[in-house]
């Protein structure tokens, strides 16, 4: 909120200039390395275009339920796509848009508390994580949730940290706002209820304030929230999802989600293949953690009730995201960590006179750790992304091994979504498909952004192999059935099978028409 009040005044104050380049850079820096996006397929890849199918209908004025998701997501890429055209910069951009957006509420999270220069170092050790460089590249909903998340945590902090008070009407509603938007974008948002209601009644308990006034202003989030999201569930006829991937008994889930979410966390700190390094990164991190909710939680419990609140929520929650779900709450677990290690550095330098060459060197631990960190994720992360990327990049994709079958993994799709090869298929498909045909395809979203209206068949559940798409492409009489090459199994069937006969053939793509005469051989 600083940034945005009095204008002049704040653009003048050399820190928001420092703070201002410092997120250009980071903007830059998102854009340069698009690499990542080879990235998204391990995760279910039927996801992303679940997000795009959703988003097109948008542009096109209709509301179209795929999957079970939430629209607050796709209706960021519908206008990404209406401003910018089909493609996949348009999809990417909002992301990254969001990325820095977060590494700017997480500076002004930290500013007051830990000042400028540590808040500028945490803003650089979030900014430089390696999975943030592969989330970045996903069409998926983690990067806009986890901006929501932390603005809420900053408004909580505003609002009812006795020693960071600063409360206004607005800054309250703007509170109800973002839940109601964290509920949009991803079906746990709604953990940011209980965050709030827990956080209120220890601000009540501490004031001891039970007025009229105090109550209505407590009650205020709720109530926009209401007007919010209610309508929200009528228009777009939203309820939840309704599905789930396993079949586990709830116990199973917190299990796997407790032994999952212990460890997941050390993706997000670098080391490559020198696992060392990561465990080491990770092992200290959690050191000053520890610490830092021993001597902090009073003055932070606003923020601390969130990440505690939220990593309860997603242990119940009957999914397993592991990484995925984990995200929003990594700024807030290196925010705490560095509160610690800021701590330790001011009680070192106490211990010796002031100017001692002992208490200068103390103040240094953080910028030392930052430089290591940084230096770490360009020696040990990047040059790994970039030599994946020309693997992955080169052939599109690739069988991988996954407990003795062969899964079906499109990496690189998103980056095949601007070549010839995707263009020539987009080309055939407009040229020679009537709009009321049928097809079959993985990625329905991406096929309609590009060449407008059909009628698409479904997506396979239990496996992202094109081989799985073809007894749902038989069952509803699918006309046209599009394979990537490098699923054999796909091609020697349809092949084998006379009531399919190939028209389209490119080093990707091939398509197979159910009727022939309907179509033109382009295969040659």
């Amino acid at each position: 909120m600083e940034l945005l009040m009095d204008g002049k005044k704040n653009f003048k104050d050399p820190n928001n200039i420092v703070i201002f380049f410092v997120l250009i850079f980071f903007l830059i820096y998102y854009l340069i390395f698009r690499w990542d996006s080879v990235f998204w397929a391990p995760l279910t890849p039927t996801d992303a275009s679940h997000y795009v199918e959703i988003a097109v209908h948008l542009t096109q004025g209709e509301i179209f339920q795929s999957g079970g998701f939430p629209f607050g997501f796709p209706a960021l890429l519908a206008l990404s796509i209406l401003i910018m055209g089909p493609g996949s910069f348009s999809l990417q951009f909002p992301i990254i848009i969001c990325l820095v957006l977060c590494l700017l509420v997480l500076y002004l999270i930290a500013k007051k508390k830990i000042g400028v220069l540590n808040s500028l170092i945490l803003v650089f050790l979030v900014g430089f994580s390696p999975y943030l460089l592969i989330y970045k590249g996903w069409v998926m909903s983690e990067i806009p949730f986890t901006l929501v998340f932390l603005f809420f945590v900053f408004l909580l902090d505003r609002n009812y940290n006795p020693y960071n008070h600063t409360a206004n009407p607005f800054e309250n509603i703007c509170i109800g706002i973002s839940v109601g938007i964290g509920c949009m974008i991803r079906s746990v948002g709604y953990v940011l209820i209980p965050i709030l209601l827990i956080t209120q009644l220890i601000h009540l308990f501490i004031e001891n304030d039970y007025s009229k006034k105090k109550l209505f202003s407590l009650f205020t989030p709720y109530f926009v929230f209401a007007l919010i999201y209610i309508p929200y569930l009528i228009i777009f006829r939203f309820w939840g999802q309704k599905y789930t991937s396993h079949t586990y008994g709830w116990w199973q889930w917190v299990y796997a989600n407790i032994s999952g979410y212990a460890t997941c966390l050390t993706v997000y700190f670098p080391g490559g293949n020198y696992y060392w390094i990561n465990s080491l990164f990770y092992t200290l991190f959690v050191c000053f953690l520890l610490y830092s909710l021993s001597v902090f939680f009073r003055k932070e419990y606003p923020i601390i009730i969130s990440f505690f609140i939220y990593l309860i929520v997603i242990t119940l929650w009957p999914f397993d995201q592991r990484e995925r779900f984990i995200l929003p709450v990594f700024p807030i677990f290196i925010y705490l960590a560095i509160r610690g290690i800021d701590h330790i550095q001011e009680v070192i330098s106490r211990c010796f006179d002031h100017g001692n060459l002992r208490s200068r060197l103390s103040k240094v631990i953080l910028p030392v750790i930052c430089v290591i960190f940084i230096f770490a994720t360009l020696y040990c992360d990047i040059p790994l992304f970039v030599n994946q990327y020309h693997i992955f990049g080169e052939h599109q994709a690739i069988i991988q091994r996954d407990e003795g079958n062969d899964i079906f993994r499109p990496y690189g799709y998103l980056n095949s979504l601007d070549t010839n090869e995707s263009m020539e298929l987009f080309h055939y498909i407009k040229g020679n498909m009537e709009k009321t045909s049928t097809i079959a395809f993985q990625f329905n979203g991406y096929l309609m952004m590009y060449v407008g209206k059909f009628t698409p068949c479904g997506y396979p559940i239990t496996s992202s192999r094109d081989v799985e798409l073809i007894p749902i492409a038989q069952k509803c009489h699918s006309d046209f059935i599009i394979i990537h090459n490098i699923d054999e199994d796909a091609i020697k069937i349809l092949n084998s099978d006379t009531r399919y006969h190939r028209v389209f053939l490119n080093t990707i793509y091939s398509v197979y028409s159910h009727n022939i005469l309907n179509s033109t051989d382009n295969s040659n």
